[in-house]
Parts: C-alpha cells; sequence; structure tokens
C-alpha cells in the first residue's frame, strides 16, 4: 500500500491507495487531511500507511458526533437496549452532548475534547446554567463510553476516546430509608387506599416499581405463596412499554408472607368486582395484578407522586418510592439475613453490588457479629 503527499488549493493532503474495488476492479484512493505545511503532512504519512498494512485503517468520512448518535447509533441500540433506555439516551443526547460537540467530526473527536465536555458539563451544563450533577454527567461518559465502541467494532473510528478520558466520578450517597417502625406506620396509614396492595409487596419484598407495576396474576401463585418476576413495566413519553427483565437475575422467585399473600387476595377480589362492571371493555389480555379500572396499565410516574402524597399526609420522613425497596434490604440485613438471599431477592447480578449499595448497614452488622463471637467466648469459659 502506497501513500503520497499532494497540495489542493493552498493546503496539504495525503492520498493513499486501499487497493482495488471488488466488483470493478478499479484502484480505490483516499484523502486525507488537511494540513498547513507539506512537512506535517509527511509527518502524517507512516501513521496512515501502517494502519493499513496492520488492519486498522479508518476511511476518512464527514459524519458529525450527533449525526452518529442520533441518526445510526441510537437506531441500530433499538434491538439491544430497552425502550425507555433509549428514550433516556435521546435525551442526553439532545440536552448535553449534541449543544457542545454535536458539530464535531466523530472521527477527530479526542479524549481531550471528552474531558472538556465533562468540565463544562460540571460547571454549567443544567438547562438553567447551574452546574450539572456528577452522576449525570458520569451517565452522560458511559452513553459515550458505549456508542463509541460500537463505533470502533463498526469500522468507523480507529480507537474510542472514551475509553481514555477521566470522566468525573458519581459519589454514591447512602440510600434513604425508614426504619421497622416508621414503615409500620406508612402501611397503617394507607390500609384505604387503592393502591394499598401494591404498598405492602413493595415494602414486603424489595421489588422495583416497574416489576411491581408489570406483574401479571399469571405469575402469581397465591396459594404456594410466591410470584416470578417476568416482566417489567415502563412509559416512554406516554406510551406503556411492557417488557422482559433486562437481566437473568432479574428474572427471579419471590416468596411472598403472608401479610402480602392477604393483600394480594383483597386485590384479586376487588378487582374482580371492577371487571364485572367494565365487561368487554376490560384490558383482560394484560393481565395486570395493579391497574386501572379498565385494565390498562397504571403510569409509575403517577404512582411516585401518589407514594409522596401518603408520605406527607402520614407525617413520615421524606423518602421516594424506590427508597421502599432500600428500606427492605436494609431491614433483612440488620436481622442478619445471608446477604446472598437478599441479593437474590433483590434481582442483583452479585452479592458485590448488594454490599457495594448497602455499605451503610456493614458497621452495624460487623459490630453485632462480633460481640455476638465474644458472647460465644465469654459463656464458653
Amino acid at each position: 500500500m502506497r501513500g503520497t503527499v499532494t497540495k489542493k488549493r493552498n493546503r496539504w493532503y495525503i492520498v493513499v491507495d486501499i487497493g482495488r474495488d471488488a466488483e470493478t476492479g478499479r484502484r480505490r484512493q483516499k484523502w486525507h487531511g488537511s494540513w498547513a505545511s507539506k512537512r506535517e503532512a509527511q509527518a502524517a504519512l507512516p501513521a496512515i500507511v501502517g494502519s493499513i498494512h496492520a488492519g486498522t485503517y479508518v476511511e476518512p468520512e464527514h459524519a458529525t458526533v450527533a449525526e452518529f448518535l442520533l441518526d445510526e447509533w441510537l437506531p441500530a441500540a433499538r434491538t439491544s437496549l430497552k425502550p425507555s433506555t433509549v428514550e433516556l439516551y435521546r435525551t442526553l443526547v439532545s440536552a448535553y452532548i449534541k449543544p457542545r460537540i454535536g458539530g464535531v467530526k466523530l472521527q477527530k473527536l479526542s479524549p481531550a475534547l471528552l474531558n472538556q465536555l465533562y468540565g463544562e458539563l460540571l460547571e454549567s451544563g443544567r438547562r438553567d446554567g447551574g452546574p450539572l450533577g456528577a452522576e449525570t454527567t458520569a451517565k452522560v461518559h458511559r452513553l459515550l463510553h458505549r456508542a463509541l465502541r460500537d463505533a470502533v467494532e463498526w469500522g468507523r473510528i480507529a480507537r474510542n476516546p472514551a475509553g481514555v478520558a477521566r470522566p468525573p466520578r458519581a459519589r454514591r450517597s447512602e440510600p434513604s430509608t425508614w426504619d421497622a417502625t416508621q414503615l409500620s406506620r406508612f402501611l397503617a396509614a394507607t390500609t384505604e387506599d387503592s393502591l394499598s396492595a401494591l404498598w405492602v409487596l413493595l415494602a414486603t419484598t424489595g421489588m422495583r416499581r416497574g416489576e411491581a407495576l408489570g406483574l401479571r396474576w399469571q405469575d402469581v401463585d397465591l396459594d404456594a405463596a410466591r410470584l416470578s418476576v417476568r416482566q417489567t413495566l415502563a412509559y416512554v413519553g406516554t406510551t406503556a412499554m411492557l417488557s422482559e427483565p433486562k437481566t437473568d437475575s432479574s428474572r427471579r422467585l419471590i416468596a411472598l408472607p403472608n401479610r402480602t399473600t392477604q393483600a394480594l387476595r383483597s386485590q384479586r377480589a376487588g378487582q374482580a368486582e371492577v371487571r364485572l362492571l367494565v365487561g368487554a371493555a376490560y384490558a383482560e389480555q394484560l393481565d395486570l395484578v395493579f391497574a386501572h379500572p379498565d385494565g390498562s396499565p397504571l403510569n409509575p410516574a403517577t404512582v411516585s407522586r401518589t407514594f409522596d402524597r401518603l408520605v406527607g399526609e402520614a407525617k413520615l420522613p421524606r423518602i421516594t418510592l424506590h427508597s421502599l425497596r432500600h428500606s427492605w434490604a436494609t431491614l433483612a440485613l440488620l436481622e442478619g439475613i445471608p446477604t446472598k438471599v437478599v441479593s437474590e431477592i433483590l434481582g442483583h447480578s452479585s452479592t458485590r453490588v448488594t454490599e457495594d449499595v448497602y455499605q451503610h448497614v456493614s458497621p452495624g452488622m460487623q459490630a453485632d457479629a462480633t460481640s455476638r463471637v465474644e458472647k460465644l467466648l465469654r459463656d464458653a469459659r
């Protein structure tokens, strides 16, 4: 393979021969550049020719970062990502990436430009000009890292610049939780609420909101007191999307305590009465445990707002709906339930994830463990 340096309109270019077209047999040449001087072009020539011999050559193209992400990568990612994740990525690209580096040529993107992007986001990345949080900035980096990794595999760029960039570290905050007394107060205060069974289910199993709202009666065995997590519910814009859990560990069997079984029996009986009133208009094919009177899916955001309102009415410390999951896990670990069991019930990919999220529980567990061993030794005297 050969390359030459040539001048065009006061700029210097490298022209490389990349072989012959398989169909026509004609020589194929690609232009690279431009450079201000012949010396600069000649200095770049060996690397380009060397990449051809090494099999790492990437043909020059004119696609920008925004064009690649929005027009190529996101449409292709629909086959491997959940619709809600695709929508999140589209929002991140439109809000934070496109306005700043969207016009940069994909092949010109560098670690330095990415570091500059992260710095600008942290300083003034919000829509109101305020600083963007480190966690959201880290999400932008993870998106870019994944997209640019695919760009390398597709032969669009030679290396992934996000792989050597320095993204901000999102500081892990300790989850907000309720203790057993507060959790009991909430459940007692919401016994007459139309979603009381949902609150009991979330508080006693640690299920995710989307898992509970996507739960079907066919996946619940009240006689055996257990359920299977087989689908989740999310909204993309105004459209409800039911899909399978994204990981094997999320597909799991959960044993139900007696209180939860009774709550679900009441839920089923009440729902049966409503179905008789609605008649043929009921969305029976969805088979959802928690639904609107016509059987259609509940909006997760609306459910969270209802939870917030009930927490205020009960005069309890403010926590998010997801914190019911954290509360259950914290209480389970403090009660001495093995981390592996808690991890399996939560649907974590490994016990390491559980340990990382619930680090704040470890000191108390360790103190209890050392005290109990001390007692054993004392009693053995």
